[in-house]
Order: structure tokens, then C-alpha cells, then sequence
């Protein structure tokens, strides 16, 4: 028995050994770098542990800059609860605690990525380097990865929590991934945008447990502040999330942004007058064109009951598209598109899982590298500006959107043609 738990963990060791050693030594090589430079600043995670530290000593938490002048502390008053245990720590140590767990959860998503992927979509062949896979999934991510890790913030953290909600969804575990999802949601709100997804694919219990645990969160805070001083801190909470994203359309990454920069301008000038209407109209264009995703979805379902692993595949897919999506529908920061990590892992994996003609595989490698190639030391800083000022990530991330689209549809028409059992 013994000999055979060997085995196995030789297993794991062969399969992401290599990837967890090399991008181990490239997070302590950062870190030791980042403290050598007197940059070991993580100043949105200053944020967090000041607001939290306020929030301890009964002092203002919302409309105060933390580090920065442009500081403001913009979660919930349930946040507050998360960061607290780190705040009664002193600063240092609390930063040292963040980045590892920051580190941490960017080797772990991405290995959970990469093992979605390889068991739900494509041919599970051991064989294939899993290194290699993980490898090309990390190096698209350097920029964002990189800002991640020094400002201190908590997209990838995020990303690992809806990971394993995705997780628990998959092993029937429906309340556990309510839970997760809600802790997510009551962090940024804009996760809420999963509930719809829920509803229509009956996971009604997860629903529920999402429900409940929103209104358990909203009234937690009252138990440390007093209920006057929770409504208090929920009403500023809202009005610093309206001021944040008082303009749709300045988001250069945003999808409001690029569409009115792209077609809209030029027809009606004035629409920026009018942005969040204009936000509103292209948010619900964006449901109703996710909405006919999944019911073309639901179709082929119906039309092929003899691949009862289909919607379990459609539903993976979807969650991770929204995942993806979240981003372009924010006002937001660079480091947020972590959270399309599972949707580059399934390009990458179908270039080594999929056989396609080379002029797809090329386009896939246009959008990665569009999304990746924002590194200042290697496309210089005239370049670096211009494509933060003109959203070019934000346009990189909706092709990478598209792009994973058009090749699902194409893998799942297969699988639904040749009559194959997706793989599970």
C-alpha cells in the first residue's frame, strides 16, 4: 500500500512537479527582488488592512485613502470580517501572510484549470506534459500575474474560490458552493451575475443557499457595529460602488468602452452624455447574447440524449465564460482578468487535446499573446501606455471570449456528430 501511495504521489510530482518548482523560485526571486528594491508595497492590500484596522477602532472606513491618494476602500462591510484577523497582525507579517497565499492560489488555479479542462473537454491522455500545458497557461498571465502580486490585491484569490465552487457544483455539493459563491459576491458584487446561470441551469439549491447567505452577510457587521452603524456602513459602501463606476464608458477594458469608442461615437456624439443608459442597453445585450448561448446549449442537450455528460460540459463552460466575462462588464483594474485563467487553460489544452488546422491555432495565439505582450521591459513603455490607454486587454480578453466560444461549439458539435461520450 505503501509503495503504491509512492506511486502516486510520483504521479502528481511528474505531472506538475516542474511547473510548481519553477514558478515557486519565480515568486521567491520576486519577492526577495520587491524587498532588495524597497518596493514591497502591496498597497491595495494596504487598503484592505487599513480599512480593516478602522473598522476595529470604530473609526470612518469609506471615503478615507489608505497608502495611496487614490486608496478608497470600495468592498462591503462584510469584507471587513475577512481582512480583520490579518489586521490585528503587524503590517509586515500580514503582507508576507498575502503574498504566499497570493502565490499559492495562482499555481493552484491554474493546475485546477488545466484539470477541468483536460478531464471535461478533451481526450484524457497522460501521456501529454501537464507542465507543458501549465507553463503556456502561466505566461500569458506574467503582466497581470506580476501587478497582482505588487499591489497586494485579491482577484486570484477569488478566482480560487469560485474554482471551487465550481468544484462542489461538479460533485453535487450544491450548498458548500453557495456558500463559496456568496462569500465571493459579498466581496465584489459583480459576481452576482452568476445567480441567472444558477436559475436556469436549476441549481436551485446553490440559489437558495446564495440568498440566504447575502442576507446573513449584510446583517453580520451589525453584530460588531450596532444595526445604525451597519446600515451607515452599507449605504456608504453603495455610494463609493456609484462613484467607482460613475462612468461606464471610461473604462477604456470595459465592453461600453470599446463599443461607443469603436462604432457608437460617430454615430451619436452625444451618447456620452447619456453613458450609463448607453452601459445599460450593452449590459443587456451581453445577457440576452449569454442567454441564447445557453438555450442553443439546452437544445443540443435535448437533441442528443445519448451524451448525458453534455450538460455537465455546457455548464463548465458557461460558468467559466462568465468568469471571463466579469471583467469586460466592470470598471475595473488589469489585474481583475486573472479570473480568465480557466478559459485561456481551455484554449491551451485544446492546442495539445484538439486537432485543428493551423490557421485556428494562430488566431488562438494572436489572442493570447494580445492579452500577455503588456510588459513594459519587452514592448517598452511608449507601447505599454498606449495599449493601457487604449483597452487593449480588455479587446484581448473579449477575443479570447469569442475565440473559446467558436471552439466549443466546434468540439461540441463533434462530440454530438461522431456520437462520443464526453469525457468525464
Amino acid at each position: 500500500m505503501k509503495l503504491q501511495q509512492g506511486d502516486k504521489n510520483q504521479g502528481i510530482f511528474s505531472k506538475y512537479g516542474w511547473f510548481i518548482l519553477v514558478v515557486s523560485v519565480f515568486f521567491i526571486a520576486f519577492f526577495i527582488i520587491q524587498n532588495i528594491n524597497n518596493r514591497f508595497w502591496l498597497h491595495d492590500y494596504e487598503v484592505y488592512y487599513s480599512a480593516a484596522n478602522s473598522f476595529i477602532n470604530g473609526g470612518q472606513v469609506y471615503g478615507i485613502p489608505y497608502g495611496l491618494s487614490s486608496g478608497l476602500y470600495k468592498y462591503s462591510p462584510f469584507a471587513l470580517i475577512v481582512f480583520t484577523p490579518f489586521a490585528i497582525l503587524p503590517f509586515i507579517v500580514a503582507k508576507i501572510i498575502h503574498f504566499l497565499l497570493l502565490s499559492l492560489c495562482i499555481i493552484t488555479g491554474i493546475i485546477i484549470s488545466v484539470r477541468l479542462s483536460n478531464k471535461y473537454f478533451f481526450e484524457n491522455d497522460e501521456r501529454r506534459s501537464y507542465n507543458l500545458m501549465l507553463f503556456l497557461t502561466f505566461l500569458p498571465l506574467l503582466p497581470n500575474v506580476y501587478t497582482e502580486l505588487h499591489l497586494g490585491n485579491i482577484n486570484i484569490i477569488l478566482l480560487f474560490i469560485f474554482l471551487m465552487a465550481l468544484r462542489a457544483l461538479l460533485s453535487g455539493k450544491e450548498i458548500n458552493a453557495g456558500l463559496l459563491i456568496t462569500l465571493g459576491i459579498l466581496i465584489k458584487p459583480h459576481f452576482l451575475v452568476f445567480i441567472p446561470l444558477l436559475l436556469i441551469r436549476k441549481k436551485f439549491r446553490t440559489s437558495a443557499t446564495i440568498f440566504a447567505g447575502l442576507a446573513a452577510g449584510t446583517l453580520l457587521p451589525a453584530l460588531f457595529t450596532g444595526i445604525s452603524n451597519n446600515i451607515f456602513l452599507q449605504r456608504s459602501w453603495m455610494a463609493t460602488m456609484l462613484l467607482h463606476n460613475n462612468s461606464l464608458i471610461s473604462g477604456q477594458d470595459t465592453i461600453y468602452s470599446w463599443i461607443y469608442r469603436s462604432f457608437v461615437q460617430y454615430i451619436f456624439p452625444n451618447a456620452v452624455d447619456h453613458d450609463k443608459l448607453f452601459g445599460f442597453i450593452v449590459l443587456f445585450v451581453v445577457a440576452i447574447a449569454f442567454l441564447c448561448m445557453i438555450i442553443l446549449h439546452l437544445k443540443k442537450e435535448n437533441q442528443a440524449g445519448s451524451l448525458p455528460d453534455l450538460k455537465k460540459n455546457n455548464f463548465i463552460f458557461e460558468f467559466i465564460v462568465m468568469l471571463a466575462i466579469v471583467p469586460n462588464i466592470t470598471v475595473t483594474d488589469s489585474e481583475h482578468f486573472l479570473l480568465s485563467v480557466p478559459l485561456i487553460a481551455f484554449i491551451v489544452t485544446g492546442f495539445f487535446r484538439h486537432r485543428e488546422n493551423i490557421f485556428i491555432k494562430l488566431t488562438g495565439v494572436v489572442c493570447l499573446v494580445l492579452y500577455g505582450i503588456n510588459i513594459r521591459e519587452v514592448i517598452g513603455k511608449v507601447c505599454s501606455n498606449w495599449f493601457t490607454a487604449n483597452g487593449m486587454l480588455g479587446l484581448a480578453n473579449l477575443m479570447l471570449i469569442a475565440f473559446g466560444i467558436f471552439i466549443y461549439s466546434k468540439l461540441q458539435q463533434n462530440k454530438i456528430l461522431t456520437g462520443n461520450k464526453v469525457p468525464n
